[in-house]
């Protein structure tokens, strides 16, 4: 799991020298490791203490970086929710959440749904 982080283009600079996060995060995310990705794990791979980690992230995005990994949890489970028929619980469990009544609450914050009712609002009739 490390390897393929290592593998990958994660650490950019923009202009200004400074750690593009979002790129960071992105190429990450591409290696379907959302379920696993905590905060020691990025910090490694950006060869980076956690907490110089959670400054870059806090001055770059403007929240801690806890919140951001369970925003890209949240966004992964959308696209699985539209793009798979599987079960609710998979999809959170494949998204890092270890119980589904967690994902449930976590998923409804940050969308104002359940997944269930996520997926029958936005899937293609």
């Amino acid at each position: 799991m490390s390897d393929e982080l290592n593998n990958s283009p994660v650490v950019r600079n923009d202009l200004f020298g400074r750690l593009d996060i979002y790129a960071s995060f992105d190429d990450i995310d591409e290696g379907n490791i959302v379920q696993e990705l905590n905060s020691a794990l990025i910090a490694d791979a950006m060869n980076l203490s956690q907490r110089q980690l959670n400054r870059k992230v806090n001055s770059v995005l403007g929240i801690d970086t806890a919140s951001y990994i369970r925003q890209m949890r949240i966004h992964k489970a959308q696209e699985l929710l539209l793009e798979t028929e599987d079960p609710v619980g998979d999809i959170g469990y494949n998204c890092g959440f270890e119980s589904s009544s967690y994902f449930s609450k976590i998923f409804r914050q940050h969308t104002g749904l359940t997944p269930s009712e996520y997926r029958k609002k936005h899937s293609p009739q």
